[in-house]
């Protein structure tokens, strides 16, 4: 992955419309049609209210060792329960995997 990979919010909504919030990077350039793998990078978890930039900044630190040198699109959610033990956390991981899968390619 490029080291200047753009860093960009999203917003997946729940069927209650609750938002799911995360970021992803996707190192492909406009009109690059290369299908890339996917890592949902889930951050560790956090007591109180969380900073703003949280999900940016794991993944920005979370890319460099784990995904150096390959290509691939990368999202990071904010947990949306606190815990990713929880049955709401799990869902809107299955479904921003399935959203990240079709929008990302």
């Amino acid at each position: 992955m490029g080291e200047r990979a753009k860093i960009t919010d999203h917003e997946l909504v729940f069927d209650d419309g609750a938002p799911l919030r995360y970021v992803a990077i996707d190192p492909r350039a406009p009109g690059d049609d290369r299908v890339l793998p996917l890592v949902v990078g889930l951050h560790y978890g956090w007591e109180g209210e969380l900073p703003a930039r949280h999900a940016r900044d794991f993944t920005r630190v979370f890319r460099e060792p784990v995904v150096a040198g390959q290509d691939a699109v990368v999202v990071a959610p904010y947990c949306p329960a606190r815990t990713w033990h929880h049955p709401r956390s799990e869902a809107g991981v299955l479904a921003l995997r399935d959203a990240a899968v079709a929008g990302f390619n």
